[in-house]
């Protein structure tokens, strides 16, 4: 097996005149790729909440629907070859492909898909998932044949077709479901492009080549490895040309400073706006974060513009704008932004205000620990700064990502840093993971909105697209106005990839979500 690490065999002219990629696909070769987010937290896609699990995870599933790689938004069929969907919105028909096949070289059926949705939406004791709440409007998903599901929901939803190309929901055995139903969380093996090879913890991933795979010809490549690294080894290993790329993201100037020492034998793609947006969140168990003056207090202090500029060309959570993606089509108009609490751009009128809602609350000499991830610490080390401005003491701590998920997972923790990481604008996927506690477990903040439940399931129920936006901006407001999430920063991604690697469409996507199965990746050789 061929490890192809350098480009050095393409010639200034092939890659001058386009040669390469006007190229059929070719086979043969490992794909070798930085991942700078830690170990996976799990291997069961269905209760990770991590984008460093589904690196690893999703060469080696097939879910229902997908995104298209090549023109994301769409929508196309995975193992789903066609489907209807009923007039009055209630009726999902999903007719399967023939002929896939799981890598122990048993057949996939709709009683898998079954299986697999099921155990999303109402997942057995013991086992967990972290999109339940997605699948609210979801009344039944039945196997009505070998090669049909029908999802049956309670009400219209309009996201149904998003959630249901999740890439968190990968099809597993149905037959070692009703064996154990935790298996996926210790046992890969899917139907996807690449079977599971090997994993050592804190070093590298590998996947081979599944000659079953149901689309013919792919996967090209022979195997696919991802190797855990610290983002300076990261950046040094791509400024060697030893590695195809990195992932998630990487700063502007390390991608510059990769292009610089590269140059033709890499390709630098510009930084886009992606749908991660990071937030600070509240523990409500914990006095005083059950005070709402406090929380608008913290989320008043902070000078998001200020912010973006000094993060930008050290760390990816940088981007600034509010709950909806900037440049997407939910985006609120700035003159309307800065009419929401945080937004306003004078900081010093904010701050005051700040001050007074501490005072009223009697939390003058306010102080907590912030806990983070240690991929973050500038944006933490730039949080306290605001703090500190209206007269609050915070201790970060950081912790390696298991163990700053498991914390959170705990609820041990005052203030913390999560991710709202969907693979799409839409609201339903946006918001559902900040559904109250009392109906969605995985809300870490363990307060209920009433008001933001009945915006939300107003917003998933309307099909007409401009009073759907409306609602979604009226979802914005009762987040500020609650301030149980603390809107920080957009994760903005530039990319560099190795000139020889094709097919790799991440970089032209704004989800850091999409085309991550590595089936449609080639190296030239």
């Amino acid at each position: 097996m061929r490890i192809l690490t350098t480009v050095a065999g393409i010639t200034a002219a092939l890659l001058a005149a386009g040669s390469a990629t006007a190229q059929e696909p070719q086979h043969g070769g490992q794909l070798v790729v930085g991942v700078v987010q830690g170990d996976p937290d799990t291997f069961d896609c269905h209760a990770t909440r991590s984008i460093g699990s589904l690196y690893r995870l999703a060469p080696h599933y097939s879910t229902l629907l997908r995104y298209s790689s090549v023109n994301c938004p769409a929508i196309e069929g995975d193992v789903a070859d066609s489907w209807e969907v009923s007039a009055d919105g209630l009726v999902y028909t999903f007719h399967i492909r023939p002929g896939v096949v799981f890598h122990d070289g048993s057949s996939l059926d709709a009683h898998d898909v079954e299986a697999s949705l099921n155990r999303v939406r109402n997942p057995p004791a013991g086992v967990v998932s972290a999109r339940q709440a997605q699948f609210s409007a979801v009344a039944s998903i039945e196997a009505t044949d070998d090669q049909t599901v029908v999802v049956q929901l309670s009400h219209p939803d309009s996201a149904m077709l998003d959630i249901l190309a999740g890439p968190f929901n990968c099809i597993y055995s149905a037959e070692l479901l009703e064996s154990d139903a935790d298996y996926p969380a210790r046992r890969v093996m899917g139907s996807g492009p690449f079977v599971f090879s090997d994993y050592q913890a804190g070093a590298s991933w590998t996947g081979t080549r599944f000659d079953g795979y149901y689309d013919p010809g792919k996967p090209y490549l022979d195997s696919v490895q991802l190797l855990n690294m610290a983002m300076p080894a990261a950046v040094n290993a791509m400024a060697a040309g030893q590695i195809g790329t990195i992932v998630p993201s990487l700063s502007q100037a390390d991608v510059d400073r990769i292009a610089q020492m590269q140059g033709d034998n890499v390709v630098a793609y510009p930084a886009i706006d992606t749908t991660v947006f990071f937030n600070a969140i509240m523990n409500t168990q914990r006095a005083p974060f059950d005070d709402v003056r406090v929380r608008r207090a913290l989320n008043l202090a902070i000078d998001r513009r200020a912010g973006a500029a000094a993060l930008s060309r050290t760390t990816s959570a940088s981007g600034y704008g509010g709950w909806m993606r900037p440049g997407s089509e939910w985006e609120r108009p700035q003159a309307e932004l800065e009419q929401l609490p945080g937004f306003n751009p004078d900081i010093e009128a904010a701050r005051a205000e700040a001050r007074a809602l501490l005072a009223e609350a009697g939390q003058e000499n306010l102080s907590f620990t912030y806990l983070n991830w240690n991929r973050y610490t500038p944006m933490g080390v730039f949080l306290i700064d605001q703090w500190r401005q209206i007269g609050v003491t915070v201790t970060q701590e950081t912790l390696d990502v298991g163990e700053f998920f498991g914390r959170q997972n705990r609820g041990d923790f005052d203030v913390t840093l999560i991710a709202i990481a969907e693979y799409s604008d839409d609201p339903t996927l946006r918001f559902s993971s900040m559904l109250s506690h009392s109906q969605n477990p995985r809300n870490l903040t363990f307060a209920d909105d009433p008001a933001f439940d009945a915006l939300f399931q107003a917003q998933a129920i309307e099909t007409d697209p401009a009073a759907r936006r409306d609602l979604a901006l009226q979802i914005e407001n009762e987040i500020m106005d609650q301030a149980l999430y603390i809107p920080l920063f957009w994760s903005v991604r530039p990319m560099v990839v190795r000139a020889d690697v094709h097919g790799f469409e991440v970089p032209n996507i704004a989800s850091n979500y999409v085309g991550l199965d590595f089936g449609s990746v080639w190296l030239s050789q």
